[in-house]
């Protein structure tokens, strides 16, 4: 917003403001431009909307959150967006589940500086938390579906753990290893890969 002169700020701002009364995503729009002061409250609405039960509203809060980290990791806002996110793994939040997985993943496959040992811990214990909560049992195929595209993510972290963070791994990602080594679909076992 420094480069951008008060009138084609405040175009933006109107645009941003139209955006919103057609339903589109626009919260990462709403970091970008807003001012440092207002980024609180920005903040508090991306928590507050990962909670909503509409998709659309979730997912358009849990990429801003990504955006907020990967532009702000030095923040304290953006420790608690990523706890907030680890959050809905620990409880398998839907909607948003599966793409808080793949968003934590892409933190991690950029090594943002936001990945400490203690959050690795944590993701390797929603990694067991998830695995129990997957487990195929006799259900119909829409329910297996979303279960395989929520193992497909959690493969996909384990693998990212074990490749920008093996010295932290742990149980949980070791589960996932015997699962690749297991009886699982080919979907998901090319995650690993």
């Amino acid at each position: 917003t420094k480069n951008l002169s008060d009138e084609l700020y405040k175009k933006v701002k109107t645009f941003i403001t139209e955006l919103e009364q057609y339903n589109f995503g626009i919260t990462t729009l709403q970091l970008l431009f807003e001012s440092k002061d207002n980024l609180y409250t920005v903040v508090e609405n991306i928590i507050e909307n990962t909670y909503d039960i509409d998709e659309r509203v979730v997912i358009n809060a849990l990429e801003a959150s990504y955006s907020y980290i990967k532009k702000y990791p030095d923040n304290k806002q953006a420790e608690e967006l990523l706890q907030n996110m680890i959050f809905i793994l620990k409880t398998h939040k839907e909607p948003g589940l599966v793409s808080a997985i793949n968003l934590i993943h892409n933190l991690l496959y950029i090594k943002n500086v936001i990945i400490s040992k203690q959050v690795i811990q944590k993701l390797d214990k929603c990694l067991l938390l998830l695995d129990k909560a997957t487990q195929y049992k006799d259900e119909e195929e829409k329910m297996i579906k979303h279960k395989v595209l929520i193992r497909k993510s959690c493969m996909g972290l384990a693998y990212q753990i074990l490749e920008k963070y093996s010295e932290y791994a742990g149980d949980g990602v070791r589960r996932w290893q015997e699962i690749y080594n297991g009886d699982e679909f080919a979907e998901v076992k090319n995650e690993m890969i």
